[in-house]
């Protein structure tokens, strides 16, 4: 009799617990957030940013979602030479497509692939924390497109989504160039983002 009480409330639990998820219900959640990026190999401090986008989430069924996305990223890293800050301003636009595993009510963890489309690249110096007034557009060096692979976990209470990801580059920051040095940095970006789902 115990066995059968502890089966059919685990059961009831668990009904319970993805009972939120709607099934063939889309989904729509706009998003606010903080970034925390720098570039692979290049020894370079963390750039810290902001990303604003919105999601569209489908639930396929009580555990599983796809969901896609349109996110504006600020990016990039900034590196201390000599006493001369040097901001590497690289701006995307992320388009991520993540699968959603919900392993309790509210709480999902995530995974997919993210296109990375660069918007602009400028370079700023400071001394001192004062601008040194030289600024740069340094696009063409860049590649125009990337991929990365986001991970990461969200939780929703009452419509409102905290989403925390990771997002690993793929591909090179900067075009193959010729020359004795060649950086194969790609991008590492940490996001934090709060949004309301409709």
């Amino acid at each position: 009799m115990k066995k059968l009480f502890t089966i059919v409330l685990l059961m009831s639990l668990s009904i319970a617990a993805f009972a939120q998820n709607e099934v063939g219900k889309i989904k729509v959640t706009p998003m606010v957030g903080l970034t925390s990026a720098t570039t692979t190999l290049s020894h370079a401090d963390r750039r810290m940013g902001m990303i604003m986008g919105a999601e569209a989430q489908k639930q396929l069924n009580p555990v599983l979602a796809l969901s896609g996305g349109l996110f504006y990223a600020q990016q990039g890293c900034s590196a201390d030479v000599s006493g001369v800050d040097y901001k590497y301003r690289n701006n995307y636009l992320n388009i991520p497509v993540l699968l959603n595993v919900y392993v309790t009510r509210g709480l999902a963890l995530k995974a997919g692939l993210q296109a990375d489309v660069l918007l602009s690249a400028k370079l700023r110096t400071y001394t001192m924390g004062e601008s040194t007034g030289f600024s740069t557009n340094y696009k063409d060096l860049l590649n125009t497109a990337g991929l990365s692979v986001p991970v990461g976990v969200s939780y929703e209470f009452s419509h409102v989504v905290v989403d925390a990801r990771y997002n690993w580059g793929l591909t090179h920051v900067e075009k193959d160039v010729d020359g004795p040095v060649k950086d194969y940095s790609k991008n590492s970006v940490f996001q934090l983002t709060l949004g309301y789902r409709f």
